[in-house]
């Protein structure tokens, strides 16, 4: 099994959501990618989702497509997707990682190349990790 990590942006169909809309989203996603060994991370500001999605090739991309669907999210755009020997974010189902506004003055997340967007996931999932409980 080829194992890889799919980095895709999609932007928010209708309403913006809201922290419920969110912590559903998470829940039900963890639900679902805990049973298809599906791992990643999820990042959210200002009606744009920038997610990893890692696990098996085949799964992974009939995950996408399924999210592509979803009517949440319009234009979804792959921003890379790579075979990987070991997954950055294995330890999680699905993290939702914290984004300060501030920290995206100037910073457009649909606008991000592979090299930029896995770059800003990884900086925001370690600091995930440092954070205290």
């Amino acid at each position: 099994m080829e194992q890889v990590r799919l980095v895709y942006t999609s932007l928010v169909q209708g309403a913006l959501p809201s922290y419920n809309d969110l912590a559903e989203l998470l829940r039900v996603s963890r639900a679902g990618n805990e049973k298809l060994g599906v791992t990643g991370v999820l990042c959210y500001a200002k009606g744009v989702y920038l997610q990893a999605l890692e696990g098996d090739r085949d799964v992974v991309s009939r995950l996408y497509g399924k999210i592509c669907h979803d009517r949440r999210h319009k234009n979804c755009q792959i921003v890379v997707c790579q075979s990987i020997d070991r997954r950055r974010f294995g330890d999680w189902s699905m993290k939702l990682v914290a984004v300060d506004n501030a920290l995206l003055e100037g910073i457009e997340l649909q606008a991000m190349d592979a090299t930029q967007a896995e770059a800003f996931l990884g900086m925001r999932a370690d600091a995930e990790r440092r954070r205290v409980p």
